[in-house]
């Protein structure tokens, strides 16, 4: 069986001024997550720790790279603009021949990795930064940055060091089973097959109190209302993926609030903005859309009194 989530032990003293943040897996809903972002960046909240899984390292990323002005949002937006079914080989024509040249050795029916190389060269045009690592996020932003990945051979999280480059660990990280490949990764001198982080932390919560963090922000996505009947197999999948990384979330969402007790708090935001599951068809104009509706749910509800 795999491990437990459990806080460790000998954890530091949480500290109610100290902000962590924490994006879950959605897929496309990454778009969602950019709107929070940007509303955490208009409200004046500049989180200690950023967590991420799946979508929400590439949220994280892009939140943590500049959690007071937010160039790292918009770099995320213009990048996501011109992502498509096409780019990640998810459309019926890329799957079918993937099924004709690979047959039952097939891997997956897409691949994240273009998205990898468009990172690098954003970061390198746009912010002028070179070789970016997670170790980069520790000690130049105000943002500590963390992603995490699974292990699927050892059953267990990776949270990737310092030494990581970014675009690797967000590949890894966003590797949906059946959809992206698995990744072959070297981590802290380990040869390890990974898949997205979604499996065993689609929420990041733990890892924030273990960092000190007293007030915590669980970003959450995805619907709350029921579906219509799966429309394709990629959608079947998708969506049953999602529900049952949701699940997950909310059994360590509410264990951290037990954990924590009166000495902190957890906030959960969950705007609901429709996008379909199964495509990544975005246009700069759907991805301004999406993120201006999530921004706006999410500034009305920091706006109001809390004590959840």
């Amino acid at each position: 069986m795999g491990q437990p989530i459990l806080l460790q032990s000998a954890q530091p003293p949480v500290d109610r001024e100290r902000i962590g943040i924490s994006y879950s897996g959605g897929e496309p809903l990454v778009l969602v997550e950019l709107g929070i972002a940007r509303a955490f960046v208009e409200k004046g909240i500049i989180p200690a720790i950023v967590a991420g899984a799946s979508a929400g390292a590439l949220a994280g990323t892009a939140h943590a790279l500049d959690p007071i002005g937010g160039k790292g949002i918009d770099l995320a937006a213009d990048l996501l603009g011109h992502v498509s079914n096409n780019l990640l080989a998810l459309t019926p024509f890329h799957v079918v021949g993937r099924l004709i040249v690979e047959r039952e050795h097939i891997t997956s029916l897409g691949d994240n990795a273009p998205i990898g190389p468009i990172i690098t060269r954003s970061l390198e045009r746009e912010l002028e930064l070179q070789h970016v690592t997670i170790g980069y996020f520790n000690h130049a932003p105000p943002a500590k940055l963390l992603i995490v990945a699974t292990d699927v051979v050892n059953r267990a999280a990776v949270w990737f060091p310092d030494d990581t480059p970014i675009e690797e660990a967000l590949i890894a990280s966003s590797a949906i089973p059946g959809i992206f490949p698995w990744r072959k990764l070297q981590v802290s001198g380990q040869d390890l097959v990974l898949v997205d982080g979604g499996v065993v932390s689609n929420q990041p919560l733990s890892t924030l109190v273990e960092q000190g963090c007293g007030t915590i922000y669980a970003c959450a996505v995805g619907s709350t209302d029921p579906l219509p009947e799966p429309s394709n197999a990629l959608d079947n999948a998708m969506r049953t993926i999602n529900l049952m990384m949701h699940q997950s979330t909310k059994l360590e969402e509410a264990y951290i609030r037990v954990k924590l007790g009166d000495e902190g708090e957890v906030h959960h935001i969950h705007p609901i903005v429709g996008l379909p599951a199964d495509k990544f068809d975005f246009t700069p104009v759907l991805v301004q859309q999406v993120m201006d509706e999530a921004r706006r749910q999410t500034l009305d509800w920091l706006s109001q009194p809390h004590t959840d």
